[in-house]
C-alpha cells in the first residue's frame, strides 16, 4: 500500500512540476516572440521612415523596389539589416558609407578576382545590376 501510495504521489507531483515548466516556457516564447515582433515593427517604420525618398520609386531591379531586391539577393547572407558577416567572410555592410559600397559592387562586377573568398557570389550577382542599381542598392544599404 506504501508503494501504491508512493507512486502516486511521485507521478503527482512530476505531473504537476512538468506543466509548470512547460507553461513557463510557452510564456518566455510569447514573451521573446513579441519582443522581436515588437523590434521588426520598429525597425521596419524606421527602415520605411529612412529610405522613403528612394524606395518608393525606384523599381528598376526586374519590378522589384530596391528594399525588396535587398532582401530577396542580399539578405539571406548579409542579413535584414546588413549586420552580419556573409559566411563570417565578408565585411559588415551596414558599416560602410554609400561611396565604399559602390566601390565594392563596381569591383564586384567589374572584376572576377575582386574581393576575398565569396568573390565568384559577388560577380555574379553585382554583374547583373546596371550602374543605376547599384547606385540605388549602395544608397539603400547605407541608410541601414
Amino acid at each position: 500500500m506504501r508503494f501504491i501510495l508512493a507512486c502516486f504521489i511521485s507521478f503527482f507531483l512530476l505531473g504537476c512540476s512538468s506543466d509548470s515548466k512547460k507553461t513557463d516556457e510557452k510564456t518566455q516564447a510569447v514573451k521573446t516572440e513579441n519582443e522581436i515582433k515588437n523590434n521588426e515593427t520598429k525597425n521596419t517604420v524606421k527602415t520605411s521612415q529612412t529610405n522613403d525618398k528612394f524606395t518608393k520609386n525606384i523599381n528598376i531591379f526586374s519590378g522589384k523596389s530596391v528594399d525588396e531586391y535587398y532582401d530577396f539577393k542580399c539578405a539571406s547572407c548579409h542579413g535584414r539589416y546588413g549586420e552580419q558577416s556573409a559566411l563570417k567572410a565578408s565585411k559588415i555592410i551596414n558599416e560602410l558609407d554609400e561611396n565604399q559600397i559602390k566601390a565594392d559592387l563596381m569591383g564586384y562586377k567589374n572584376d572576377i578576382n575582386y574581393g576575398g573568398n565569396l568573390k565568384a557570389t559577388m560577380h555574379r550577382t553585382a554583374s547583373e545590376l546596371s550602374d543605376d542599381e547599384i547606385n540605388a542598392l549602395a544608397k539603400f544599404i547605407s541608410t541601414l
